[in-house]
């Protein structure tokens, strides 16, 4: 049941049209790439290059994209890399290509700027297209400025009708929206510094027989726009070019975000399927369970202290969880400010001795005596007004938006500075290896918008900060799962803020939303798991008993005591199990409701979790759960089984959903 089977081998083969038209074909796809050149008509005197997918029984010679070959006719951010304030678009003189045994490796010279592009079109085993460019200065003088850098751009032959799209705010994310496509273009984007509440970076396009899904592998600021054009559908994204600005000096390279696209004749189900396959196979450590949490943010709030920690964990082993994590507010600054709340004191990671007087290796000695794992609360870009790096390293942090910190507040400290990451990661890993913790949660709660480097900074400074801040930032997250191997990495921005496909390869699972309320979480979880593999989303029982948690309320949201212990317990099974809920304070009867339930998500949710295709059986439900029937179902591969939930929510006339088969060993929830 762990094992995942795989699905037949999707067979690549690819072949030359001509000198500089190249084509891949795979299941009942064929991507064509073509780089057009000053003598065709179409192309106004710029060789760009062009990229078409559609079937398979497409005549690859035949002219479908007129409209695609005017650079002026799209958004930029469709066409061209730019050069320079005066944002000059390059010209490619030469193309070279390279069979590959799944792919094509295509390579493109300008002489007027001295640069290289490097393609990899690659056929993923799940039928997952991925596009990787990396830009190469090959000149020996001035740095070359780019101001637009766009991962792809694509002209679609079938008819597209609609595109899906995943829409939102804090508490409330990913909410599903279906809008016809037409000659006025969807532009879905983030200038928050990280992926984003709003929108995120996938989208995918429905035609009558076929659909389509991108996605951009970036956690900073980000582009996506598609639009209808005469018979033909525009799709591009990248690195969003407001206020993008990176110099490459001669030999340096600019690895650009990878876009991912497939395209499969049927629905939006067994197009996730293709995408989860490949979101997992990109996981680290993607066959290894990620454990059921008990997690004391929303029962203790604020400074946790070892006597009320200590009371969790006996509680938490009866409810079957696996590890306890302690949240935020454990911690001060080396020479703490008595008048600092414990919210601001982040970035030296001393732990405050008022409240662990006996350091935190007595809270996790406890939990290793209860056959609990041990997980803590960091947020590693955030640094105190008192901290080190405050006092120190002012050079260190991000000028956002050109303005130095301002002295009382929380500052970030920018990961791209190699002194300044290898800081965060030595005393991160100092409390991890003290408490023998299992389980690290990277929280990430402020917008880094445009960042900016610091005027003190000595270094180079004419990389994109925040392109350097998420090399940095991963960097460090490798870093750090090295040294600890065996630990669980979960990401978080105040929920779903900076939840993308980047941060995700480099990380196990990401905390979905900081929403309480079950049925809205319900609907979170349609959204997320279309972008994301249901495993990468964690969610866990929150408001038990209802309306027990006093505040974090989404707008719109009112105090709601509809849904009993076990369905607030099935709405979290969904992806990744978690229980950060006042247990001190539950019957007996529901400790053991609980512990029913996590024994079952081990046992007949989890596995599939990790590896089963999903199917969303009915339309996402509403927010305010205010719908009709809200089903999912996970089948094994090898149709051996499955285990689905659906949640009757009673509010209007059934109108009813069609069930896959039923399951063995009653793992119908």
């Amino acid at each position: 049941m762990n094992e995942q089977v795989e699905r037949d081998v999707i067979a690549v083969s690819t072949s030359r049209i001509s000198d500089w038209h190249w084509r891949i074909v795979w299941a009942e796809n064929a991507l064509d790439i073509v780089l057009r050149d000053q003598s065709d008509n179409h192309v106004n005197g710029v060789n760009a290059l062009y990229t078409r997918l559609g079937t398979s029984k497409d005549d690859p010679a035949k002219d479908r994209d007129a409209v695609f070959a005017f650079p002026d006719a799209l958004r930029r951010n469709d066409a061209d890399y730019r050069i320079g304030f005066d944002r000059l678009p390059v010209s490619w003189d030469k193309m070279d290509v390279n069979e590959l045994p799944r792919g094509l490796a295509v390579t493109l010279s300008s002489t007027r700027f001295d640069l290289r592009a490097e393609l990899l079109f690659a056929i993923h085993p799940s039928g997952v297209l991925v596009k990787d460019t990396k830009l190469i200065h090959t000149g020996t003088t001035a740095p070359l400025l780019l101001t637009s850098a766009p991962s792809f751009a694509f002209t679609l032959t079938d008819p597209v009708e609609r595109a899906v799209l995943l829409s939102g705010e804090w508490g409330e994310e990913t909410q599903v929206n279906r809008v016809s496509l037409q000659h006025v273009p969807i532009n879905l984007e983030s200038r928050a510094g990280k992926t984003g509440f709003e929108y995120n970076p996938w989208i995918a396009l429905e035609a009558d027989q076929t659909t389509i899904v991108a996605q951009l592998s970036w956690s900073g600021n980000w582009n996506m726009s598609a639009r209808r054009g005469p018979g033909v559908t525009h799709l591009g994204g990248g690195v969003h070019e407001i206020s993008f600005s990176h110099a490459l000096h001669a030999n340096q390279e600019l690895v650009l975000p990878r876009a991912t696209i497939l395209r499969v004749v049927g629905d939006l189900n067994r197009a996730t399927q293709c995408l989860h396959d490949y979101r997992r196979a990109e996981r680290p450590n993607g066959q290894r369970n990620v454990p059921v949490q008990f997690n004391s943010w929303y029962p203790y709030p604020g400074e946790p202290n070892v006597a009320d920690m200590m009371d969790f964990v006996p509680i938490a082993k009866k409810m079957q969880c696996e590890v306890f994590v302690l949240d935020a507010g454990w911690y001060t600054t080396d020479q703490e400010d008595p008048d600092e709340s414990w919210w601001t004191r982040t970035g030296d990671w001393t732990v405050n001795n008022r409240l662990f007087p006996n350091g935190l290796e007595e809270l996790s000695q406890a939990c290793e005596q209860a056959g609990l794992q041990f997980g803590i609360w960091f947020e590693p870009e955030a640094i105190s007004p008192s901290a080190y790096i405050r006092r120190n390293h002012p050079e260190w942090l991000h000028h956002v938006d050109g303005r130095a910190p301002s002295p009382n507040e929380r500052a970030i400290v920018n990961l791209g500075i190699e002194d300044a990451r290898q800081f965060a990661l030595e005393r991160i890993l100092k409390i991890l290896r003290v408490t023998n913790a299992k389980w690290m949660k990277w929280d990430f709660n402020t917008d880094m918008r445009q960042g900016g480097w610091a005027d003190l900074y000595t270094g180079v400074k004419d990389a994109d900060p925040v392109v350097a801040h998420y090399q940095g930032l991963y960097r460090l997250q490798d870093e750090i799962r090295a040294a600890m191997p065996e630990l669980t990495l979960e990401m978080c921005a105040g929920g779903g803020g900076r939840f993308d496909a980047a941060i995700m390869k480099h990380a196990h699972t990401n905390w979905m939303s900081d929403q309480k309320q079950p049925l809205r979480n319900l609907a979170i979880h349609f959204g997320s798991q279309l972008a994301h593999a249901p495993v990468e989303c964690n969610d866990w029982l929150i408001e038990w008993p209802p309306n027990s948690i006093a505040g974090h309320m989404s707008r719109g949201a009112q105090p709601d005591e509809r849904g009993d212990i076990a369905f607030r317990l099935r709405v979290a099974m969904l992806g990744s199990l978690g229980i950060s809920a006042p247990v001190s304070q539950w019957s007996e009867a529901e400790i053991e409701t609980a512990a029913r339930h996590v024994d079952f998500y081990k046992q007949h949710v989890r596995p599939r979790v990790n590896n089963a295709d999903q199917y969303q059986l009915t339309a996402a439900p509403p927010l305010d759960g205010n719908g009709d029937w809200a089903a999912i179902w996970y089948a094994d591969k090898d149709a051996s089984g499955g285990v689905g939930f659906s949640s009757d929510l009673l509010a209007r006339p059934r109108s009813g959903f069609v069930s896959l088969g039923s399951a063995p060993h009653g793992s119908i929830v």
